[in-house]
């Protein structure tokens, strides 16, 4: 037997397989082609019994003029009717009026031929009258055919540009239609799928399984992903498995359901996703082994900060005895208690006081340094009135003052009463005057104020002054410790660098902020905030 072909593959033969009318095709040497069931309701045969054969006709003299008919060039004569008898499924003898056409395919070469059968109404009616109704019928019939093609036709053009594979499976787990995709992704040919069982695309170790998948589907069709949480695989003509991803879709077909499958190749997007989970497993035990070595680190860090503020305590305090024995031999001297000085051993012993006093204010700073570090720098808070702190301050470095000819200035519209520590808020403001004082060349002006802060429950300190001013590059590395600014008005730099850092601290120990506001030559403002206490004004 000849290869069938099936209905579902050209869009003509898949509208005249739902007519309603008796519709039978046969290709150019006579073999049935299409049996519609229209056909078999009028002629008892189903379309697996004779398709691929010739026309079953009661006689050898009715089965001649059938395959003139049909067999005949139609190019120019078009449909012809002709009448015959037939047998029904009854087995009846009927009369039947038989309309040829012909059958051309897409791209217009001819295929065969379409039978339209009628059965001839009881007599009554003449000829001329039942032939103009079954060809007034027939006419209609084929406008219907012809848009029903049409439809099929684009169904069948975007079928074949679906980039995904698309088979459709009967009830009984039959492929009857496939698309060009799924010829490429399973290396099949149409002909070697088109009425398999679907379990040829599955490996054979799911089939058993997969058929009663598609058993207990049928039950309940409905449109869903197929296996749902499940690693699905299938299998090509070459027997190499591959991922896939499977779309089911239940569809009615002339009233027999039928399933449509579209299935997706995911190998490509499967490697890429292992390649991801293996970046990802590499870069978290990376990650992890970064984080043990940082935390390793830093215990080490601690560790060596820890025995270095020990060590510039326990040093600070070693070396602040000689430098008091010092400080304290040399004011002896000064006073020439024990005899006159010259003028050039007064000159020295001043050296020793003032070099011995700067050497003491550096061990000061890095014992003080040592304890905020090490977090065991704890503030003494008691309640007092600022002004008179600044005043007491101010009256100790105007002399400094004096002898660069700076003009020393004091505002303070009100006096606030504040709840810090007094030793700390001295050590802070006599830091900010001091570099002012340095940074301010002869003839300058230093300004300090105090005012109310925007926070609420602060107090504004000011320090102002005329000098050279800090580049715009520099400002937010200011406080950071052993950071200098520039070179003095001597020309030098002076100090450890401390002074700010440990300002800051002690500033922001009391809940306070510190900033400052400068640019070269326009000179700069310190400014802070202290607590107040509860009365706020004394």
């Amino acid at each position: 037997m000849m290869p069938t072909t099936s209905p579902l593959f050209d869009p003509v033969l898949t509208a005249f397989a739902a007519c309603p009318t008796p519709v039978i095709a046969t290709d150019c040497q006579g073999r049935v082609r299409l049996w519609n069931r229209a056909a078999t309701e009028l002629l008892g045969q189903q379309e697996r019994e004779v398709l691929g054969q010739s026309l079953p006709t009661p006689s050898e003299a009715q089965r001649q003029e059938l395959d003139l008919n049909c067999t005949a060039d139609l190019q120019d004569v078009g449909a012809h009717d002709f009448l015959q008898h037939w047998k029904n499924k009854t087995g009846d003898t009927i009369r039947i009026r038989i309309r040829v056409t012909p059958w051309f395919g897409p791209t217009m070469v001819r295929r065969g031929a379409f039978l339209m059968l009628t059965p001839v109404p009881a007599p009554g009616l003449s000829d001329a009258t039942v032939l103009d109704a079954e060809r007034t019928g027939l006419i209609e019939e084929l406008d219907r055919a012809r848009k029903q093609a049409y439809e099929a036709q684009r169904f069948r053009v975007l079928l074949e540009a679906a980039p995904d594979a698309i088979v459709k499976v009967d009830p009984h787990g039959h492929i009857v239609l496939m698309n060009r995709a799924t010829e490429t992704l399973f290396g099949y040919t149409r002909e070697e799928l088109l009425g398999q069982p679907v379990e040829i695309l599955v490996p054979a170790t799911s089939r058993g399984a997969h058929i009663g998948q598609r058993t207990g589907y049928w039950k309940n069709p409905q449109t869903r992903p197929m296996g749902r949480g499940l690693t699905l695989s299938a299998v090509r003509k070459d027997g190499t498995e591959f991922p896939v991803e499977i779309s089911l879709s239940p569809v009615d077909a002339g009233g027999e359901m039928r399933v449509i499958a579209i299935i997706r190749d995911v190998t490509e997007r499967r490697r890429i996703e292992q390649e991801m989970r293996a970046m990802e497993d590499r870069f978290n035990r990376e990650l992890k082994d970064k984080n043990a070595e940082l935390e390793r680190r830093n215990r080490e860090v601690e560790e060596a900060d820890r025995l270095k503020s020990e060590f510039l305590a326990s040093m600070s305090h070693e070396l602040r005895t000689p430098i008091h024995t010092i400080i304290g031999f040399s004011q002896l001297l000064m006073e020439e208690i024990q005899g006159p000085l010259n003028e050039k051993q007064q000159r020295f012993v001043n050296h020793i006081h003032h070099d011995s006093q700067h050497l003491l204010e550096l061990i000061n700073d890095i014992l003080d340094l040592s304890k905020i570090e090490s977090g065991s720098l704890e503030l003494q808070r008691e309640t007092f009135p600022a002004l008179a702190e600044m005043r007491n301050i101010l009256e100790g470095i105007q002399q400094t003052a004096e002898s660069k000819s700076i003009d020393l200035k004091l505002t303070a519209p009100e006096d606030y009463v504040l709840h810090a520590d007094i030793r700390r808020f001295r050590e802070v403001l006599l830091n900010l005057l001091s570099n002012a004082l340095k940074f301010t060349p002869r003839g300058g002006s230093v300004a300090v104020s105090m005012s109310p802060a925007s926070e609420p429950g602060f107090c504004r300190f000011a320090v102002r002054d005329t000098g050279v001013g800090i580049a715009p590059e520099q400002l937010d590395a200011i406080f950071d410790k052993f950071y200098q600014v520039g070179s003095t008005t001597k020309g030098v730099r002076e100090g450890t660098g401390l002074g700010l850092a440990i300002t800051k601290h002690i500033v922001e120990l009391h809940g306070g902020q510190i900033r400052v506001d400068s640019s070269p030559g326009s000179g700069s403002c310190f400014s802070f905030t202290m607590p107040l206490d509860s009365g706020g004004r004394w």
